[in-house]
């Protein structure tokens, strides 16, 4: 019985979002010849990722939650979208030409790109040291670099998971 209430609200929540992001797609002022990229709605913190996710603001606060980070997979297609849509989250959308432009050219939009890399990295046991030319360095905390190096070494997705985020940058223009 608690299986199947749990799985009618799961049912209603989903639906609800559904009909929440048609509406905000119905009702965008900005399309004109082509589809807004839903990537940009994200980083515009409008609407959630999908499944199960958040928006940009709330993912920016799980700062230090390791847990959370290391197995929560449908964030990651939402933070760095890439041109084709590769990855495990079918409810994320490949990221157009349009939507990358986009991003950039929004300051609220590129600091956002710039925090969740910095999340990810502080993830991973490194930090950004210059956001300029985009080098890194290991955390000057030699535990957390040792206890998150180590997480990613046993943690093979880790590695798919950096791939997306270099490959996302670059064609968000922050090669």
């Amino acid at each position: 019985r608690a299986r199947m209430i749990q799985y009618v609200e799961r049912a209603e929540a989903v639906h609800k979002r559904m009909h929440q992001r048609k509406v905000q797609y119905e009702t965008r002022t900005a399309r004109q010849h082509d589809p807004i990229d839903p990537n940009v709605f994200f980083y515009k913190n409008e609407i959630r990722s999908q499944p199960n996710g958040d928006y940009i603001e709330e993912i920016l606060g799980w700062y230090g939650d390791w847990e959370k980070l290391e197995e929560h997979h449908g964030y990651i297609q939402w933070l760095f979208p890439v041109f084709e849509n590769a990855g495990m989250n079918f409810h994320s959308s490949p990221l157009t030409k349009e939507g990358a432009a986009t991003i950039r050219a929004s300051e609220v939009c590129s600091r956002r790109v710039l925090e969740s890399y910095r999340l990810m990295l502080h993830f991973y046991g490194f930090v950004l040291t210059d956001a300029t030319t985009g080098a890194v360095a290991r955390d000057p905390d030699a535990a957390h670099a040792a206890e998150r190096l180590e997480n990613l070494h046993e943690r093979a997705h880790n590695w798919l998971r950096i791939s997306r985020i270099i490959t996302s940058l670059g064609e968000l223009g922050f090669a």
